[in-house]
């Protein structure tokens, strides 16, 4: 977790934390365009440069979730406990929600591939970002041992070449696509920017990097807006914003090491509200990005919107549909916690033990046979 020590005691650094609610609600806004407005009036339809702007930053916040976790995974890698309660929290939530939408009307439309991908979430990439991560963590220990071996130099050199390869060549909006490259790789990548940060830190002030931050988030939302209008008429059929705030644009990249640079390197703060409402945002990834009922969701929010208002204004409806969307998973999560958190890790602590023993067992026969075969 993000701490700091303090009289013996850890003590998280509530910086990181809001950090890391500001990255998730960049991820929902970008959601209530490409999934609610989308949605609702189909995927070919023009948005405004406003719309573009509210939406351009879900790329930066995947970038800060996988920065933070880098830059407390890069001492000793991901640790077993850690990655345990990531996959326990994606499980329940995934049948949870797939239970739900069986015991509704019209359940036997859901495909029995879909309830496969509910029950085995990590296995199947419902949730993209949650298998690419835990594949991250375990590759962790391999990766920090390798940038242990590693001086400042060799670090920046492993880390130069992807970036200008996938970062600069993002930038050019040349017709037809981009060599493709997994989303993998690029956690790989920033793993290796988080553990430099870790490592050698930054010669700003956290000011300057605070600075750096907003003014290239600022940068991506409206450039992404005046790429959407520019890009398309110069390229037919391409899509600008993706230029600019993709996960691997250089802007975006800046601003998220930057974000993470002003939290670490400035002085530690302590709310505790912002800590306890920073435990629920990978909930609040899991509700919201749900296959089952995103649809469900998002058109009920943007329902909810418009007669709240009594008007169909996109800007106003998409607004406030995020803060609703944001609002309704993080209950769920809360609820998630309270009813299954304890007993799911429970059963998996009892599961680990007794699969412990069974391995020590099989091991200690294994022994024995070997044992007795050399004596004959």
């Amino acid at each position: 977790m993000a701490a700091r020590c303090e009289r013996g005691l850890f003590l998280r650094n509530s910086r990181l934390e809001a950090l890391r609610v500001a990255a998730m609600f960049a991820i929902v806004a970008h959601h209530s365009v490409f999934y609610g407005m989308r949605g609702a009036q189909g995927a070919e339809m023009a948005l405004s440069p406003l719309l573009v702007a509210w939406s351009s930053l879900g790329k930066w916040g995947v970038d800060v979730f996988v920065l933070v976790g880098a830059y407390f995974m890069a001492d000793t890698g991901a640790r077993w406990r850690h990655a345990r309660a990531t996959w326990i929290q994606t499980w329940t939530t995934s049948v949870v929600l797939l239970a739900v939408v069986l015991l509704v009307p019209h359940a036997d439309a859901v495909p029995p591939a879909a309830i496969v991908e509910a029950v085995l979430p990590v296995f199947t990439g419902e949730y993209w970002f949650i298998t690419n991560y835990l594949v991250l963590m375990a590759l962790s220990p391999l990766l920090v041992l390798a940038i242990k071996n590693m001086d400042k130099r060799g670090h920046l050199i492993a880390l130069a070449l992807p970036v200008v390869m996938w970062s600069l060549g993002s930038l050019v909006p040349l017709p037809g696509d981009l060599p493709a490259f997994s989303n993998l790789a690029w956690f790989v990548v920033l793993f290796l920017v988080g553990a430099f940060l870790r490592r050698y830190g930054i010669p700003f002030r956290a000011a300057v990097s605070r600075n750096i931050a907003l003014a290239s988030t600022a940068s991506v939302a409206a450039g992404a807006a005046i790429l959407a209008e520019v890009v398309p008429r110069v390229f037919p059929g391409q899509d600008g914003t993706a230029t600019i705030s993709a996960q691997t644009s250089p802007i975006v990249l800046l601003g998220a090491a930057s974000a993470v640079a002003w939290a670490v390197t400035g002085p530690s703060s302590s709310w505790p509200f912002v800590d306890r409402l920073a435990a629920t945002m990978l909930g609040v990834y899991l509700v919201h990005e749900n296959p089952l009922v995103r649809s469900a969701l998002w058109s009920a929010t943007r329902g909810f919107a418009v007669r709240l208002t009594g008007v169909d204004d996109e800007a106003l409806v998409v607004v406030l549909s995020s803060l609703a969307v944001f609002v309704i998973a993080i209950g769920l999560e809360l609820l998630r916690r309270f009813a299954l958190q304890r007993p799911a890790d429970a059963a998996a602590r009892r599961i680990e033990i007794v699969t412990r023993r069974v391995a020590q067992k099989c091991a200690h026969l294994v022994y024995r046979w070997r044992v007795r075969s050399a004596r004959d």
